[in-house]
């Protein structure tokens, strides 16, 4: 009698200790302040399920990709798609963009590359009924056009994407299992089983691994090094971009928060 109430409490114990690890190791015990140095609000856009957005700065105009889950939790049709903003009219308003009949289209992460004046290439991480797909448009004049899509069982779970070239980019896997049990030690016991991926225009490969929950991703301006943001992790790890795209860690940048989208200032 003696040993199983022992081994009871030890299992007590052991739930108590997992349970406060999930929550310390998530941030739930940290206080939030609420800041930003940007200045004066000077227009609020309303458009439900932002998810991510990309900016041309030399041509003034703003792409956001746009799916409300919180209505698709409820069952309902929600906004989705992309939309246009010019930034060079005020007050701003978004013009949703004209896909082809048979794309479905709902966003996640985008990335935008000029790759000739008034010209580029927008990348657009798509979700559709539990199938993953990326979808390649180009820009020119201001024009978009739909021009083909990539799918790949390499493409695990992908959650935003960064082009260092045209049809060349860097994608993150912000979990590197499928499976219920899988996704729960991911999720709750911090298994750092994730990855970032990258497609050289020909096929896709995996280039690191053992991250945990990877989101955004950015290039410094010279693309000679990639930022990749660890949400579960707290940190933004750094790589060098090695020339046949492979991927060399240069260091953890500790952050102390759960880090999403990544934009150079």
């Amino acid at each position: 009698m003696k040993k199983i109430a022992l081994f009871a409490l030890i299992l007590i114990i052991g739930l108590i200790a997992f349970i406060f690890h999930t929550f310390s190791s998530t941030g739930y015990f940290r206080e939030i302040q609420p800041k930003n140095d940007f200045g004066e609000i000077v227009q609020t856009i309303e458009l439900p399920g932002v998810e991510d957005m990309a900016l041309a700065r030399k041509d003034s105009f703003l792409i956001l990709s746009v799916d409300d889950r919180a209505k698709k939790r409820k069952g309902e049709e929600g906004l989705h798609g992309l939309y246009w903003l010019d930034l060079t009219k005020t007050p701003f308003e978004t013009k949703r963009i004209a896909l082809p009949d048979d794309l479905t289209l709902f966003p996640h992460g985008i990335s935008l590359l000029e790759i000739a004046p008034n010209q580029y290439q927008l990348a657009v991480i798509n979700h559709v009924e539990g199938k993953h797909s990326i979808e390649l448009f180009s820009i020119q004049d201001g024009k978009v056009e739909y021009d083909r899509s990539l799918r790949d069982p390499l493409l695990i779970s992908p959650n935003d994407l960064v082009l260092v070239g045209k049809d060349q980019f860097y994608y993150s896997n912000d979990h590197g299992n499928t499976s219920k049990h899988g996704i729960f030690a991911e999720n709750y016991l911090g298994i750092a089983a994730a990855n970032v991926g990258y497609f050289d225009g020909n096929s896709f490969r995996i280039v690191a691994e053992k991250m945990a929950y990877p989101n955004g991703l950015v290039t410094d301006p010279s693309r000679k090094k990639l930022f990749v943001a660890s949400s579960r992790g707290f940190l933004i790890r750094v790589f060098d971009i090695k020339e046949n795209g492979d991927l060399d860690q240069v260091e953890d940048i500790s952050v102390g928060t759960g880090v999403d989208n990544l934009e150079l200032d």
